[in-house]
């Protein structure tokens, strides 16, 4: 009996051990992404771009009003944009990063017009059923954007 407890601790031990190093591997807890950390710097600014821009404010407020822990919604009230313009405004944008994704596509060979044209379609269609842009819900396929 005595046996079997140490025998089950040490092996929950070298599972835990063997976990955190997966963890670890991946760039700390919580953060399980294959970015180097330049890589997650320029996405983070990116995404400090793109937000400022959706509430037409400066890179540089919002990265202040983000450091004060402000949220995107947060910020946007504060600027007197409710929840439904920053939806449009959220959708406009998406749309544009996909058509210029797109057209990307199409000048470097990969698809072609009409392939990109039918795609651009049947996201709209998506769009219209409430599935959005990621799919049912917000979730996250990796079709296009990386979120």
């Amino acid at each position: 009996m005595k046996k079997s407890f140490i025998y089950s601790f040490a092996l929950a031990a070298v599972a835990l051990l063997v976990g955190v190093g997966v963890v670890s591997a991946h760039g700390g807890l919580g953060n399980f992404s294959n970015l180097t950390l330049e890589e997650q710097a320029t996405q983070h600014e990116q995404m400090f771009e793109k937000q400022a821009d959706i509430l037409g404010i400066s890179v540089d407020d919002y990265k202040q009003a983000w450091s004060e822990g402000k949220n995107l919604m947060q910020i946007a009230e504060e600027q007197g944009i409710t929840v439904e313009d920053l939806r449009s405004r959220m959708q406009e944008q998406k749309q544009s990063l996909l058509q210029e994704h797109l057209n990307n596509l199409v000048t470097q060979g990969v698809i072609t017009q009409a392939q990109a044209d039918s795609r651009l379609a049947a996201m709209e269609q998506q769009v219209g059923k409430g599935m959005g842009m990621m799919g049912p819900k917000g979730a996250h396929h990796h079709g296009f954007f990386r979120q």
